[in-house]
């Protein structure tokens, strides 16, 4: 039987796609892991802000943001910006998270 649903309204793109979305004007890009993970590494010009923590910096975000997200293998992201999207902001999600990512991090 094939599952129905709505469709997401938001990309996923992969890390070889994220420098086209850095580009833009006004665009955030959140690493949604622990601290502790963020301090280990993590992308250049990225903010930390836990998933669990999410709601409360909501005040950060403008609606004209986009806001780019990644954990650590893309599952914590994308509920995250199931999340956002559902709360009406543009959002973006990494696919495979840093585990799929082959550059440098920022430490």
């Amino acid at each position: 039987m094939k599952r129905v649903g709505v469709p997401m309204s938001f990309e996923t793109i992969k890390f070889n796609e994220i420098n086209q979305c850095l580009r833009r004007n006004n665009v955030l890009l959140v690493d949604v892991r622990e601290q502790g993970e963020y301090n280990r590494g993590h992308l250049e010009n990225a903010v930390n802000i836990p998933y669990e923590s999410l709601d409360n910096y909501l005040y950060m975000f403008s609606p004209q943001d986009l806001i780019v997200l990644y954990c650590d293998r893309g599952n914590l992201s994308l509920r995250a910006a199931k999340d956002l999207y559902n709360h009406g902001y543009s959002v973006v999600n990494l696919a495979g998270g840093l585990r799929a990512y082959r550059g440098n991090l920022v430490k």
